[in-house]
């Protein structure tokens, strides 16, 4: 208690000295002074008004390209459900019976898969937009949104591929039911060997499997920036709403491509270590003597 009052003494008598002195400065002082103050202190609050703007801006930017990369992803997945992966499993299940048929010629009853497909409305463009405009991403996620274009433009040119050769074959068809199914597999007739179809619907199952996967890593690198940002600046500014969560992807795992098919391109990018990772290397260097 008596430490308590003896600050508080201490404050009043600074209080008086300061109004003492005060007193003392000249009128036409005090006015410059004060106005001063009143021209810093609107300075400062019109910057941290203008700063929070910015802020909110990217934070929507963020959540918006976000929205746009899960729209790709399910696009894609949607696709590969509905089309590309019914399209592998025939030609697979052609290629095996074809298979059976040179050891044993006795009937080659298959059907062909001879779809059609609608090009995809891929929001790309506004992805692309969004992102390089009003977004902040590292090095890697820059990369990723490059993979994003590029996968949609080659599923693109795929589909228009496809349409092309299935309209080609089936204006001018081979004659014999055996020639069809060697003309569908890309195998050799004659002199003549056109691999094409083949190559295309492995091609469209490769490009609509880069299509979800580098979409949904975009949209991971969108989350975690968001995630970051409002962190470093939610307790200074009141930032509106709640942090982006993590899409779960569970009811599609089965159609999602496998982590392990792009390892060679992740592992090309050096990932930042945390403060805590650099101080246990240090500690760890101390400890064994390196330098």
């Amino acid at each position: 208690m008596e430490s308590i009052s003896v600050g508080l003494d201490l404050l009043w008598a600074a209080l008086e000295v300061s109004q003492n002195a005060w007193s003392h400065i000249p009128e036409v002082v005090r006015s410059i002074i004060g106005a001063a103050i009143g021209v810093l202190f609107g300075a400062w609050i019109a910057s941290r008004a203008q700063t929070k703007r910015t802020i909110i801006s990217e934070l929507h930017a963020l959540r918006s390209a976000h929205a746009l990369a899960f729209s790709i992803a399910n696009k894609a997945i949607s696709l590969k459900k509905q089309h590309v992966r019914p399209m592998e499993e025939a030609f697979k299940a052609v290629m095996a019976a074809h298979a059976a048929f040179v050891v044993n010629p006795r009937g080659l009853a298959v059907q062909l898969d001879l779809r059609s497909l609608s090009q995809v409305n891929f929001p790309d463009q506004s992805l692309e937009k969004t992102v390089l405009e009003r977004c902040y991403l590292d090095g890697e996620g820059i990369a990723t949104l490059v993979a994003v274009l590029d996968a949609t433009d080659d599923l693109r040119i795929s589909i228009k591929l496809r349409n092309e050769l299935i309209k080609e074959f089936r204006t001018d068809p081979p004659t014999g039911h055996k020639e069809r199914i060697e003309r569908y597999l890309g195998l050799k007739a004659g002199d003549e060997k056109d691999e094409r179809m083949r190559d295309n619907v492995f091609a469209l199952l490769h490009q609509t499997n880069d299509c979800i996967f580098f979409a949904s890593r975009l949209g991971e690198h969108l989350r975690r920036a968001e995630n970051k940002l409002r962190r470093r600046k939610g307790w200074k500014y009141w930032l509106p709403g709640r942090k982006l969560k993590a899409v779960r992807w569970d009811k599609a795992q089965d159609l999602l491509p496998s982590e392990a098919d792009y390892l060679k391109w992740t592992s090309g990018f050096v990932k930042d270590r945390s403060w805590i990772e650099k101080q246990a290397t240090r500690l760890k260097n101390v400890f064994l003597g390196l330098p």
